[in-house]
């Protein structure tokens, strides 16, 4: 059942919660990914993002490219909390957004299947153990700490205080799914990443999830509960 009114599209700047948004507005909703590089692009695909509705665009959420109020509703991720610029990305969002649309921020997720946590864990455990993984150049730490600062940001933009929304989606992963995303993670691999020994760490950790769940493609139906802030324009 969807929980919010369908817009005519969405821009989605948040690949990591691709079920959370398909629960939010139902299935079929059309939808632009934005991503910086075509790794998310292949993250959303692998967490059944993509589809005929679905287009991805390579642009950051701090210079997007379209034009001022065109935007009907966005869907923003918990990766905010990792820009240094956030007040940047919230005010360029702020911009394309149409003065009656609707943002949607995370504030986490909650997976009641803790097997994504646990290959995500063991992949990032062998990348550092191979010294494959080198931080992303340039990040530095954010001061966003509180949600609250968030709606004091977008209220200066028009938007009211936020409603709170808490919900559980589901999707159906393999083992093999699950390591391909955590690969296709610029959260988990950041670029500069040695590529054999990512690959190598990527048969290393589908073997040891393949032998958690019976085999590298068994259906596994993954539940996750979200947290949602929904802020209307005023």
């Amino acid at each position: 059942m969807e929980v919010l009114e369908r817009p005519s599209w969405l821009l989605d700047v948040s690949v990591g919660a691709t079920v959370g948004i398909a629960s939010l507005l139902g299935a079929g909703q059309r939808a632009i990914v934005l991503g910086p590089d075509a790794q998310l692009a292949q993250g959303f695909r692998i967490w059944g993002g993509s589809g005929p509705a679905t287009c991805f665009v390579q642009a950051h959420v701090t210079a997007l490219p379209f034009g001022p109020a065109c935007v009907p509703a966005a869907h923003l991720g918990p990766g905010l909390g990792q820009l240094p610029d956030w007040r940047g990305a919230l005010a360029e969002l702020s911009r394309v957004l149409h003065p009656q649309a609707v943002l949607a921020t995370i504030l986490g997720t909650s997976r009641e299947d803790t097997l994504v946590v646990e290959v995500q864990t063991h992949f990032r455990t062998l990348l550092n153990v191979m010294s494959a993984w080198r931080p992303a150049p340039g990040r530095r730490p954010t001061e966003l700490q509180r949600p609250e600062q968030v709606d004091r940001e977008l209220a200066r933009f028009g938007f009211g205080p936020p409603r709170l929304l808490s919900f559980r989606g589901e999707c159906v992963l393999s083992a093999r799914d699950i390591v391909e995303a955590a690969m296709a993670d610029p959260a988990l691999v950041p670029a500069g990443s040695d590529q054999q020994a990512l690959e190598e760490v990527g048969a290393k950790t589908l073997t040891w999830a393949a032998a958690r769940v019976g085999g590298p493609d068994v259906p596994l139906v993954l539940g996750a509960r979200r947290a949602y802030r929904i802020y209307d324009r005023r």
